[in-house]
C-alpha cells in the first residue's frame, strides 16, 4: 500500500507546506490533491506489480508531493524527495487535474528508473526518453 502525502504550499515558494492529505483519507474539497493523491497511487501500483518495486526507495518509503506552488509557477520539480507542482502561469501552462497522470507518471517514473543520470544534454534526453516510456505504461 502507498503512503501518500499531499501538502499545499499556498502559493507560496516554501516547502513542505501545510499537509492536506495522507494515506486513507477522505478526499480534499480541492481537486488538484485529490488527483495528485490518485495519481501517486496509480504509478505505485503499476510499479509494484510489474516489477515488486516498493515505492521510490523500494522499501515502502512515503510518496510526498507539494502543489500550489508559487506564483502562476509553470513547472513541475523534484526536491526534496517530493515532487512539487505549481499551478502553471494561466496564459500557456496550465495544471488541470484531469491531466495529472501525464505529469505524475514520468515524474516517478524517472525517480524510480534512473535518479543518477544528470539532467543535462544527452543523458537528460535518456533520462525523460525512459520516464515517457514507462509513464505510457502506468497509463
Amino acid at each position: 500500500m502507498p503512503r501518500r502525502e499531499i501538502y499545499d504550499a499556498r502559493n507560496k515558494e516554501s516547502l513542505p507546506g501545510a499537509l492536506v492529505r495522507s494515506e486513507g483519507e477522505a478526499a480534499s474539497k480541492d481537486e488538484l490533491v485529490n488527483s495528485v493523491y490518485d495519481a501517486l497511487g496509480t504509478t505505485f501500483d503499476f510499479f509494484l506489480t510489474a516489477y515488486g518495486r516498493n515505492s521510490l526507495d523500494g522499501e515502502g518509503g512515503p510518496l510526498r508531493a507539494t502543489v500550489h506552488y508559487g506564483d502562476k509557477f509553470a513547472n513541475v520539480f523534484w526536491k526534496g524527495g517530493r515532487l512539487v507542482l505549481g499551478d502553471g502561469d494561466g496564459e500557456f501552462v496550465q495544471l488541470r487535474p484531469r491531466d495529472l497522470l501525464d505529469v505524475v507518471a514520468p515524474s516517478v517514473s524517472g525517480q524510480i528508473l534512473n535518479p543518477q543520470l544528470m539532467y543535462f544534454g544527452q543523458s537528460g534526453a535518456l533520462s525523460e526518453s525512459i520516464s515517457d516510456v514507462f509513464a505510457s505504461l502506468v497509463k
